[in-house]
Protein backbone atom coordinates (compact mmCIF):
# COMPACT_ATOMS: atom_id res chain seq x y z
CA UNK A 1 0.00 0.00 0.00
CA UNK A 2 1.14 3.49 -0.71
CA UNK A 3 2.84 4.81 2.47
CA UNK A 4 1.27 8.20 1.78
CA UNK A 5 -2.21 6.68 2.04
CA UNK A 6 -1.36 5.10 5.40
CA UNK A 7 0.14 8.36 6.68
CA UNK A 8 -2.90 10.36 5.53
CA UNK A 9 -5.32 7.98 7.26
CA UNK A 10 -3.24 8.04 10.46
CA UNK A 11 -3.32 11.86 10.46
CA UNK A 12 -7.12 11.62 10.25
CA UNK A 13 -7.09 9.64 13.51
CA UNK A 14 -7.51 6.16 12.06
CA UNK A 15 -5.58 3.25 13.56
CA UNK A 16 -4.01 1.97 10.32
CA UNK A 17 -0.87 0.09 9.38
CA UNK A 18 0.72 -1.47 6.35
CA UNK A 19 2.01 -5.03 6.54
CA UNK A 20 3.34 -7.86 4.41
CA UNK A 21 0.43 -10.15 3.44
CA UNK A 22 2.89 -12.98 2.88
CA UNK A 23 3.99 -13.04 6.54
CA UNK A 24 1.75 -14.79 9.05
CA UNK A 25 2.96 -12.51 11.86
CA UNK A 26 1.58 -9.48 9.99
CA UNK A 27 -1.96 -10.54 10.82
CA UNK A 28 -3.52 -9.23 14.02
CA UNK A 29 -7.10 -8.69 15.02
CA UNK A 30 -8.57 -5.67 13.24
CA UNK A 31 -11.85 -4.34 11.90
CA UNK A 32 -10.94 -4.33 8.20
CA UNK A 33 -8.30 -6.05 6.06
CA UNK A 34 -7.52 -4.42 2.71
CA UNK A 35 -5.72 -6.50 0.07
CA UNK A 36 -4.65 -4.31 -2.85
CA UNK A 37 -3.04 -5.93 -5.91
CA UNK A 38 -1.82 -8.92 -3.91
CA UNK A 39 -3.64 -12.06 -4.94
CA UNK A 40 -2.70 -12.11 -8.63
CA UNK A 41 1.00 -12.15 -7.65
CA UNK A 42 0.84 -15.40 -5.67
CA UNK A 43 -0.14 -18.95 -6.56
CA UNK A 44 -3.51 -20.47 -5.78
CA UNK A 45 -2.34 -22.13 -2.53
CA UNK A 46 -0.91 -18.84 -1.22
CA UNK A 47 -4.14 -17.07 -2.21
CA UNK A 48 -6.10 -19.51 -0.05
CA UNK A 49 -3.68 -19.02 2.85
CA UNK A 50 -3.82 -15.22 2.63
CA UNK A 51 -7.62 -15.23 2.46
CA UNK A 52 -7.88 -17.63 5.41
CA UNK A 53 -5.54 -15.46 7.52
CA UNK A 54 -7.51 -12.35 6.51
CA UNK A 55 -10.84 -13.95 7.44
CA UNK A 56 -9.46 -15.01 10.82
CA UNK A 57 -8.28 -11.54 11.81
CA UNK A 58 -10.88 -9.22 10.20
CA UNK A 59 -13.75 -8.53 12.60
CA UNK A 60 -15.94 -6.65 10.10
CA UNK A 61 -14.79 -6.63 6.46
CA UNK A 62 -12.22 -7.70 3.93
CA UNK A 63 -11.72 -5.39 0.96
CA UNK A 64 -9.99 -6.90 -2.06
CA UNK A 65 -8.77 -4.96 -5.06
CA UNK A 66 -7.66 -7.04 -8.03
CA UNK A 67 -6.10 -6.12 -11.32
CA UNK A 68 -8.58 -6.09 -14.20
CA UNK A 69 -7.54 -6.25 -17.84
CA UNK A 70 -9.94 -5.74 -20.73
Amino acid sequence: MNPGFVSYAAKKGLDVFSADAMKKESYKSCDVVVLIDVLHHVGFEREKEILKLSMNCAKKKIKISIKYNN
